[in-house]
């Protein structure tokens, strides 16, 4: 996963002004959606709301899809990275463990960040799929894609992930799971689903988890 378990790419962003505009060009083209709902909302309301509609879908989609790439690369710019992810990935990499990047973000979000703050790795992402949102996690299908990118097994890869979303991705794909937790609340919510053990507070933690094996 990216938003959350490698950056917090909206920690300084404020996303409540682009709810705002969202649900200002939704009502516009007569569908509804609230500044009070979470942004990401859309890729749910959208279908939704235009069933037997395919052309307004289709036009709803691709206008909030604009409208929250540019937000999230936007964002990114001061986005949080989780402690030991910049220093730890190179060397999962180096060390010869595949690594690929599953999101609900946009690939060019990702790909700035990464361009920005590993240029030196390459890392194959696969990001939302705009116009098909049933493909977005919790839905494997990002995530089995990107195990017949790494030439993998599902069972021979661990998905790591910040929400119980991801989890759920991860059981559908049949992939192992780990919680990335870099705080109390995270963690909390995690022991509700997973044991001691699938918890990581960061990635120095993961890197000594691989380490023990």
């Amino acid at each position: 996963d990216f938003d959350g378990t490698i950056c917090g790419i909206f920690k300084n962003y404020d996303l409540k002004a682009v709810a705002a505009v969202l649900a200002v060009k939704l009502n516009e083209l007569g569908l509804v959606f609230s500044a009070e709902q979470d942004v990401f909302d859309v890729f749910t309301e959208i279908p939704r709301q235009t069933a037997g509609n395919a052309e307004l879908r289709k036009k709803a989609l691709m206008m909030v899809n604009d409208i929250i790439t540019a937000a999230e690369q936007e964002a990114v710019q001061s986005g949080i990275t989780i402690p030991g992810a910049l220093e730890v990935l190179p060397v999962l990499i180096q060390e010869g463990y595949p690594v690929g990047i599953v999101t609900n973000n946009s690939k060019e979000c990702v790909e700035r960040y990464l361009q920005q703050n590993l240029p030196e790795v390459s890392i194959p992402v696969i990001g939302r799929i705009w116009d098909a949102p049933e493909k977005m996690k919790p839905a494997p299908w990002l995530l089995q894609e990107m195990v017949h990118i790494l030439h993998c097994e599902p069972e021979e890869c661990v998905f790591i992930g910040d929400n119980p979303r991801d989890y759920e991705c991860s059981c559908a794909a049949g992939c192992p799971f780990l919680g990335m937790a870099p705080n109390e609340k995270k963690k909390e919510r995690f022991r509700k689903i997973l044991s001691e053990h699938q918890i990581v507070g960061d990635f120095y933690d993961l890197k000594e988890m691989l380490e023990k094996g």
